[in-house]
């Protein structure tokens, strides 16, 4: 049987509606230490308007929560955080170190980007390469 990570009270309570990232152990990139993954699920900038989209130059996340689709440069950094395109029909994901599961990749400039990490992964509407 998977082990499951179970979270705390203070867990559930610190993350508050970014929700507390859960996973099976036995699901992990190989190299991933369980230690390295993140406590809270959702992205930080769970929805970006289109007015900051407009500014950044960043693909947006409709107010419902959807992605819209990007079609412009294949990463960026928007407010800190790294983001890339990951398919060829507009999807783009928020990036996380560790396979996918550890901290969201920060960055002060597009520059600090590469496009080798990985899109974040998890049950969370942030996760995962879609638009």
């Amino acid at each position: 049987m998977a082990q499951v990570n179970v979270p705390s009270a203070a867990d559930i309570a610190e993350c508050g509606e970014l929700g507390v990232l859960t996973y099976n152990l036995t699901d992990l990139p190989e190299g991933v230490d369980p230690r390295s993954v993140r406590k809270c699920a959702g992205h930080p900038l769970q929805r970006i308007t289109p007015e900051i989209a407009a500014r950044d130059g960043a693909p947006a996340v409709s107010i419902m929560g959807k992605r819209d689709c990007w079609f412009g440069s294949p990463f960026g950094c928007t407010n800190n955080y790294y983001w890339k395109t990951c398919g060829s029909n507009g999807e783009w994901c928020w990036t996380a170190r560790d396979g996918g599961f550890g901290a969201w990749a920060g960055c002060s400039t597009f520059q600090d980007c590469s496009i080798d990490i990985d899109c974040g992964q998890g049950d969370c509407g942030q996760c995962g390469c879609s638009c």
